[in-house]
């Protein structure tokens, strides 16, 4: 089991996982979070990045179907940004 570190957002906090998956660096993945199912990217791990209960686990990498989704779903419900 290794240490990967994912955002949810470009320039967001970085989250430690373990997962079996080798998977590199920048690859959107899904990820089961207690929000539920969430879509990230990977990304370096800083020495500070510890895994967290927020995160439980990388699903799989994200298909081109994960990534339509998310697509629509933020045409449907923007962020707002104050």
């Amino acid at each position: 089991m290794s240490k990967i570190g994912i955002k949810f957002a470009e320039g967001g906090r970085v989250f430690g996982v373990e997962t079996n998956l080798e998977i590199e660096s920048g690859v959107k993945v899904v990820v089961e979070t207690v929000r539920g199912i969430e879509l990230a990217q990977t990304c370096p791990m800083g020495k500070k990045d510890e895994p967290q209960e927020e995160v439980k686990t990388i699903v799989r990498v994200a298909t081109e179907q994960d990534l339509k989704t998310a697509k629509e779903q933020e045409k449907q419900f923007p962020r707002i940004i104050k």
